[in-house]
């Protein structure tokens, strides 16, 4: 029997390496709470958008495992710039990275993470839907009773 579940994030939020408030220099120093908008990488600082989910209630029955889990975002526009990027200048690839979360808004998030996917958005269009394999790490968070799956997109 195969069970699907959809879970939102429990919130979002963009981190600022660099750019106004601080050193370029890859650590988090700016976080902008509900944003989800802006993965930029310039010559002055970089964008990093991070989504955490309550899976703390979520549990995997003696025997079972989680089959497929999926991250899907949306692009929702092309015309960012800024921090040293020009306008129009898109990532190539976005790479998602997992961390366990505590479901707050932190800028040290910037500085965690482990590589679980990438995507090619080398022609990226408004609408184009991004989905990234985060299978085993979901299932490791839950298997260990971590509350939070952190996820970041980065450049």
């Amino acid at each position: 029997m195969t069970n699907t579940f959809s879970f939102e994030p429990e919130i979002t939020f963009e981190v600022i390496d660099g750019g106004f408030d601080g050193e370029f220099d890859g650590t988090g120093d700016s976080v902008f709470p509900g944003n989800f908008f802006t993965i930029i990488l310039g010559s002055s600082g970089e964008a990093a958008e991070f989504a955490e989910f309550n899976i703390d209630e979520f549990t995997i029955p003696e025997g079972e495992t989680i089959s497929n889990a999926r991250f899907d975002v949306k692009i929702t526009g092309l015309e960012v710039g800024g921090l040293g990027a020009m306008f129009g200048d898109n990532p190539d690839i976005i790479g998602a990275f997992g961390y366990s979360g505590n479901g707050v808004a932190d800028a040290s998030d910037f500085e965690t993470g482990i590589l679980l996917d990438t995507e090619d958005t080398s022609e990226p269009s408004v609408g184009q839907q991004l989905s990234f394999e985060v299978t085993d790490f979901v299932q490791n968070l839950v298997k260990n009773d971590k509350p939070f799956d952190g996820i970041g997109l980065r450049d």
